[in-house]
Protein backbone atom coordinates (compact mmCIF):
# COMPACT_ATOMS: atom_id res chain seq x y z
CA UNK A 1 0.00 0.00 0.00
CA UNK A 2 2.37 2.27 1.01
CA UNK A 3 4.74 1.84 -2.55
CA UNK A 4 1.50 2.71 -4.26
CA UNK A 5 1.03 5.80 -2.46
CA UNK A 6 4.74 6.33 -3.30
CA UNK A 7 4.18 6.01 -6.61
CA UNK A 8 1.75 7.94 -6.85
CA UNK A 9 3.15 11.23 -5.48
CA UNK A 10 6.12 10.45 -7.79
CA UNK A 11 3.36 10.86 -10.94
CA UNK A 12 1.77 13.98 -9.26
CA UNK A 13 5.20 15.79 -8.45
CA UNK A 14 6.06 14.75 -12.54
CA UNK A 15 2.56 16.13 -13.82
CA UNK A 16 3.45 19.39 -11.35
CA UNK A 17 6.63 19.77 -12.65
CA UNK A 18 5.96 19.55 -16.50
CA UNK A 19 2.85 22.19 -15.98
CA UNK A 20 5.46 24.35 -14.15
CA UNK A 21 8.56 23.59 -17.26
CA UNK A 22 5.20 24.59 -19.64
CA UNK A 23 4.13 27.31 -18.54
CA UNK A 24 7.83 28.85 -18.00
CA UNK A 25 8.54 27.63 -22.14
CA UNK A 26 4.83 29.65 -22.56
CA UNK A 27 6.38 32.77 -20.49
CA UNK A 28 9.23 32.93 -22.42
CA UNK A 29 7.55 32.23 -25.79
CA UNK A 30 8.22 28.95 -26.74
CA UNK A 31 5.86 27.32 -29.52
CA UNK A 32 3.68 24.76 -28.96
CA UNK A 33 6.36 21.82 -30.05
CA UNK A 34 7.88 22.35 -26.42
CA UNK A 35 4.77 21.68 -24.78
CA UNK A 36 3.97 18.74 -26.99
CA UNK A 37 7.78 17.45 -26.10
CA UNK A 38 7.52 18.21 -22.50
CA UNK A 39 4.12 16.38 -22.28
CA UNK A 40 5.45 13.08 -24.54
CA UNK A 41 8.68 12.90 -22.28
CA UNK A 42 6.28 13.16 -19.03
CA UNK A 43 4.40 10.50 -20.43
CA UNK A 44 7.37 8.09 -21.50
CA UNK A 45 8.85 8.83 -17.94
CA UNK A 46 5.71 7.75 -16.05
CA UNK A 47 5.30 4.63 -18.30
CA UNK A 48 9.39 4.07 -17.16
CA UNK A 49 8.26 4.50 -13.69
CA UNK A 50 4.98 2.49 -13.73
CA UNK A 51 7.26 -0.34 -15.81
CA UNK A 52 9.78 -0.21 -13.21
CA UNK A 53 7.44 -1.00 -10.29
CA UNK A 54 5.42 -3.90 -12.24
CA UNK A 55 9.12 -5.19 -13.25
CA UNK A 56 10.26 -5.32 -9.80
CA UNK A 57 7.44 -6.83 -8.14
CA UNK A 58 7.32 -9.09 -10.68
CA UNK A 59 10.69 -10.19 -10.74
CA UNK A 60 11.35 -10.44 -6.95
CA UNK A 61 8.79 -13.76 -7.17
CA UNK A 62 10.64 -15.58 -9.85
CA UNK A 63 14.09 -17.91 -9.42
CA UNK A 64 16.95 -15.55 -9.30
CA UNK A 65 18.33 -16.96 -12.93
CA UNK A 66 14.91 -16.28 -14.54
CA UNK A 67 14.92 -12.61 -12.33
CA UNK A 68 18.09 -11.61 -13.77
CA UNK A 69 17.01 -12.17 -17.34
CA UNK A 70 13.50 -11.04 -17.06
CA UNK A 71 15.12 -7.54 -15.42
CA UNK A 72 17.27 -6.97 -17.66
CA UNK A 73 14.53 -7.42 -20.98
CA UNK A 74 12.50 -4.87 -19.51
CA UNK A 75 15.38 -2.52 -19.06
CA UNK A 76 16.03 -3.04 -22.53
CA UNK A 77 12.51 -2.25 -23.52
CA UNK A 78 12.66 0.94 -20.80
CA UNK A 79 15.57 2.51 -22.76
CA UNK A 80 14.55 2.00 -26.40
CA UNK A 81 11.35 3.47 -25.44
CA UNK A 82 13.16 6.09 -24.12
CA UNK A 83 15.72 6.46 -27.18
CA UNK A 84 13.43 6.52 -30.01
CA UNK A 85 10.64 8.87 -28.30
CA UNK A 86 14.40 11.11 -28.31
CA UNK A 87 15.65 10.53 -31.84
CA UNK A 88 11.69 11.26 -32.86
CA UNK A 89 11.75 14.10 -31.06
CA UNK A 90 15.59 15.16 -32.51
CA UNK A 91 13.39 14.72 -36.34
CA UNK A 92 10.66 17.09 -34.81
CA UNK A 93 13.17 19.94 -34.01
CA UNK A 94 14.96 21.34 -31.20
CA UNK A 95 11.96 22.68 -28.82
CA UNK A 96 10.32 19.09 -29.54
CA UNK A 97 13.64 17.67 -28.59
CA UNK A 98 14.42 20.06 -25.20
CA UNK A 99 10.54 19.56 -24.24
CA UNK A 100 11.18 16.16 -24.29
CA UNK A 101 14.00 15.77 -22.39
CA UNK A 102 12.27 18.32 -19.77
CA UNK A 103 9.85 15.53 -19.39
CA UNK A 104 11.79 12.70 -19.24
CA UNK A 105 13.76 14.09 -16.39
CA UNK A 106 10.71 14.74 -14.49
CA UNK A 107 11.30 11.59 -13.04
CA UNK A 108 14.52 12.59 -11.53
CA UNK A 109 12.95 15.99 -10.12
CA UNK A 110 10.08 13.80 -8.21
CA UNK A 111 12.83 11.20 -6.81
CA UNK A 112 15.11 14.24 -5.90
CA UNK A 113 11.70 16.58 -4.19
CA UNK A 114 10.45 13.40 -2.54
CA UNK A 115 13.84 12.90 -0.03
CA UNK A 116 13.65 16.46 0.36
CA UNK A 117 10.46 16.92 1.48
CA UNK A 118 9.21 13.31 2.79
CA UNK A 119 12.22 12.50 5.19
Amino acid sequence: MKKEILKDRLIITMIIYSFVISIIGIIFNADISYVIGVCCGTLVAIYRLISLNISLNKAVHLPEDKAINYSRGQYLIRYVITGATLILAALLGISTLIGVFLGLIGIKVAVFSELFYHK
